[in-house]
């Protein structure tokens, strides 16, 4: 279904089209995705795409208008959310189905939403934003691992990616009550598990697209080494070219950033980072008001 969304900021804009598409998971499960751009989806052209997942804790991202996406989409990006198992989009079952032994449909549902969007023709091979925050940075990382040429950038915030380490570690302050979402590396099938899609142990030397991750120094949630070794192992095993950047900001907690201003600003380096790497024109600055 496609609707229209009047521009709430400028009238000399084009609306934005809002859809939704069923897409097929490698077990043949309907995965929806949203998606937003200033164009119908009947005449999209192929070009840039940003896909977000979460895809966990049965948390659902919605998919209400954000003013902050106005900038990539006026430069021609396409925004989807990749409402994959393990999040809360469907219910209660869609959570359980994406968890713990079968976290791996989630990174699964990722991969299949990425390449359908490619095949739709919606967007094309290296034109993906890969973007994950905290949890859903497990997802994106392992999605990548898997497939490294499917995108042209990744953007970290905070992300939740050497897992098993932290779930082999009960004394940290969130460990013990996320066995049930992560699984128990603690239990031989567990780690066996765990293994198949872990972000930091799939690591391989590979072409790894540009790469973006803000991590805060005080995060209490997740622990700001977590983004740091996954980065600096991808770059010893980086065969390609493209940047793997760390951005650590000491002060910050699991926002990866200090104030509304700082806020602002990352999210200007996380869209210019995303325009050079896939491409696209300049964003526009985020209206005021």
């Amino acid at each position: 279904s496609i609707q229209r969304i009047s521009n709430p900021a400028r009238e000399d804009l084009q609306d934005y089209h809002a859809s939704q598409v069923l897409v097929s998971s490698s077990d043949g499960a309907k995965i929806p995705v949203s998606l937003l751009s200033t164009d119908s989806l009947a005449n999209i052209t192929p070009g840039p795409l940003v896909l977000y997942a979460y895809g966990a804790y049965g948390h659902t991202a919605e998919p209400t208008f954000n003013r902050e996406r106005m900038p990539l989409l006026e430069a021609g990006v396409t925004y989807a959310i990749a409402h994959v198992r393990g999040g809360g989009y469907l219910g209660h079952g869609w959570h359980d189905r994406g968890r713990a032994e079968q976290k791996i449909r989630a990174i699964e549902d990722y991969l299949a939403i990425a390449r359908n969007l490619v095949e739709r023709g919606v967007t094309q091979r290296g034109k993906i934003a890969a973007w994950g925050r905290s949890a859903g940075g497990a997802i994106v990382a392992s999605a990548v691992n898997t497939d490294p040429s499917l995108f042209g950038a990744i953007i970290l915030e905070s992300p939740f990616v050497d897992v098993t380490n932290t779930m082999l570690s009960p004394d940290l302050p969130l460990t013990a009550r996320e066995y049930s979402e992560w699984g128990d590396p603690r239990d031989a099938v567990g780690l066996k598990n765990m293994l198949v899609w872990a972000p930091y142990e799939n690591i391989s030397s590979q072409a790894y697209p540009a790469t973006l991750i803000s991590i805060g120094g005080r995060d209490p949630i997740v622990p700001f080494w977590e983004g740091l070794k996954w980065g600096i192992k991808v770059r010893a095993h980086q065969t390609g070219t493209a940047p793997i950047v760390i951005k650590l900001n000491p002060a910050a907690d699991h926002s990866a950033s200090v104030g509304e201003d700082a806020a602002l600003k990352e999210r200007a380096l996380q869209y210019a980072f995303i325009s050079k790497y896939l491409e696209v024109s300049a964003p526009s600055p985020l209206p005021h008001g």
